[in-house]
């Protein structure tokens, strides 16, 4: 099972479903976390012959440095889908 953590990221730029949310204060943390299903097989014991990705969580936590009615606004549309 793959787990990535702690991802340090440089200068980045914020968007989400094509919208710009702005500048951010504090850092930017991004966290991968996936889910796999391991084959294995009588002939070898317990080495994993094969290794199928069946899930991927994504996890961008952005502290927004803006605080503009436009970006709230569409952020709460888009969690209401």
């Amino acid at each position: 099972m793959s787990d990535t953590k702690n991802i340090k990221l440089g200068t980045c730029k914020i968007s989400f479903g094509g919208e710009d949310l702005g500048l951010t204060l504090g850092g930017v943390e991004l966290t991968v976390e996936t889910s796999t299903h391991e084959t294995k097989v009588d002939q070898f014991g317990e080495t994993v012959v094969n290794e199928t990705i069946t899930g991927r969580n994504i996890k961008v936590v952005a502290p927004l440095a803006e605080t503009t009615l436009e970006t709230w606004f569409w952020l709460c549309l888009v969690r209401l889908w």
